[in-house]
């Protein structure tokens, strides 16, 4: 330290104040975090239709970036393309014994490294939770279009495999078979609906939901809330019955 040089520390520190409080005007402020938001490009995040009506559109010259929109337009694309890719099935695909190797085996191993959740559903057309199921499928395939649905003879798939496991689900991925589901009872039985299938998919990690919880569960939190209510506005009414007879 040089002599006779009093630092800007020593004089804070003399008056009992902490140098670090106080702001050091010969210093640069740091950036404003709004100040830099507001750079960003206004179509930044634009979607496909809304940078073709931008290109469409006389803002008088304000966003004229051509690079910047090119870059943008080019981005939205590539996550079209990805998405369309992932999104390319959409319904049940009926398969025989000799698909079982191309369509489910290599077909959950996918491309680029990232394997492909394949649901198998083996029935018969006479099991009556199997025709349910079907139509409880599609309604998921439509849905999830990136799922891909199968479904096959239950013999054809396992010799003499026996109708009191139908109807079964395998899903497959990376061909591996990851989990399964004989019958319907853990997700509701003769009463599934759509819903109840999507949560166990939901909860085997072979789908995202919205569903925050169990829907069977939250309807009979409901019902018993109903019931509550409704015993207690019989309270309410045998009270008021009796009052009217004393009177």
């Amino acid at each position: 330290m040089k002599k006779n040089v009093v630092t800007r520390e020593q004089v804070f520190a003399a008056k009992g104040l902490d140098d670090r409080e106080f702001v050091d005007p010969s210093k640069p402020s740091p950036p404003d975090d709004q100040e830099c938001d507001s750079k960003a490009h206004p179509f930044e995040n634009a979607t496909l239709e809304e940078l073709d009506e931008a290109d469409g559109e006389d803002d008088g010259g304000a966003y004229d970036d051509d690079s910047a929109m090119a870059k943008f337009r080019e981005m939205r694309l590539k996550e079209w393309k990805e998405k369309q890719a992932r999104e390319r099935y959409g319904d049940v695909v009926e398969i025989c014994k000799d698909d079982w190797i191309r369509e489910v085996t290599e077909g959950s191993k996918g491309g680029g490294g990232e394997g492909q959740w394949v649901v198998v559903h083996l029935y018969q057309d006479r099991v009556e939770e199997c025709r349910l199921l079907d139509e409880i499928l599609r309604e998921v395939a439509f849905k999830f279009k990136s799922l891909k649905i199968l479904k096959i003879l239950s013999t054809s798939a396992v010799e003499n495999w026996p109708d009191r496991n139908l109807p079964t689900l395998f899903v497959y991925k990376d061909g591996v078979l990851k989990t399964q589901m004989l019958g319907l009872k853990k997700v509701g039985g003769r009463g599934t609906r759509a819903k109840d299938l999507e949560w166990w998919l939901a909860e085997e990690g072979i789908v995202e939901t919205e569903m925050e919880e169990n829907p069977r569960e939250e309807e009979g939190r409901e019902r018993r809330r109903g019931g509550f209510r409704e015993m207690a506005g019989g309270l309410r009414r045998g009270y008021a019955e009796d009052d009217e007879d004393d009177d």
